[in-house]
């Protein structure tokens, strides 16, 4: 978990000191059949809680499920992996057999993209990875905060609650406006 601190507080010192301005960024459609998980982790600095959430959506942007849950103590970086575990675990319940998995926490995603090779050492990565070799056709890329607020959204929604997860099939009210906006461009 050191490994964990370290690359966090590394990828937090960068996040503070950018001045640049990061572009609006569009939804943009899939191929027919393609699915896209957004998710998001975070940690509350002031006493150390941390939750997660996410949004799974069709090729077209319509809403399929989303997903935020309380998890305690622990890192930025173990909640991004909570988040993509449990989104993951979602998809394969729904026999998903093609999704584009974004993030907008860049060590996240290439951590995922080169799960073959050197990779953290722990029980959730090493869970992930077992959830991927059973799978399908998945993508991960990197997407610009602005282009992850939904997920970001229904992290917050879980900071107060039990530590049981939530499953929404439809849209809570703090992200129909931010699935508005994604769906116009």
């Amino acid at each position: 978990m050191e490994v964990y601190r370290a690359i966090e507080s590394e990828h937090i010192y960068h996040r503070s000191n950018s001045s640049v301005r990061q572009p609006s960024v569009p939804w943009n459609l899939l191929r027919s059949g393609v699915r896209k998980l957004n998710f998001d982790g975070a940690r509350n600095l002031a006493d150390g809680s941390a939750s997660y959430g996410g949004v799974s959506r069709d090729s077209h942007g319509m809403w399929i499920a989303g997903f935020s849950k309380y998890i305690s103590k622990c890192s930025t970086l173990e909640a991004e992996f909570w988040a993509v575990y449990e989104g993951l675990t979602c998809a394969q319940r729904l026999n998903v057999e093609s999704i584009v998995v974004e993030s907008d926490n860049l060590i996240v995603v290439h951590a995922l993209q080169n799960s073959g090779g050197r990779r953290p050492h722990s029980s959730l990565f090493d869970s992930i990875c077992g959830l991927l070799r059973c799978w399908w056709n998945v993508e991960f890329c990197h997407v610009f905060r602005e282009g992850n607020r939904i997920a970001n959204a229904m992290t917050s929604l879980s900071h107060h609650n039990s530590f049981d997860p939530r499953i929404y099939m439809y849209p809570h009210d703090e992200v129909l406006s931010i699935l508005h906006e994604d769906s116009c461009g």
